[in-house]
């Protein structure tokens, strides 16, 4: 059961990495705005679902820090 698990994976990493690697190198803008723009409701959709978990208020402020968190080690690593 793993052996074939293991070439599938590997086969469709090395796969989507070279389809991604000729749409960048030929179709950049096209290429960065679906990747962008299915970041971006990825984003959303779990956002949307954990704003619906969230049952309390002290959660909502977990949330909330742990996000400006997350973007302030963005910021000092950049």
């Amino acid at each position: 059961f793993l052996i074939p698990f293991g070439i599938g994976l590997v086969s469709g990493i090395i796969g989507v990495s070279l389809l991604v690697n000729y749409l960048f190198k030929y179709y950049k803008e096209s290429t960065f705005s679906v990747l962008l723009g299915l970041s971006s409701a990825t984003i959303v959709t779990l956002f949307l679902g954990l704003i619906s978990y969230i049952n309390s208020l002290r959660s909502l402020l977990l949330v909330v820090i742990f996000i400006f968190l997350g973007f302030l080690i963005i910021k000092v690593i950049n």
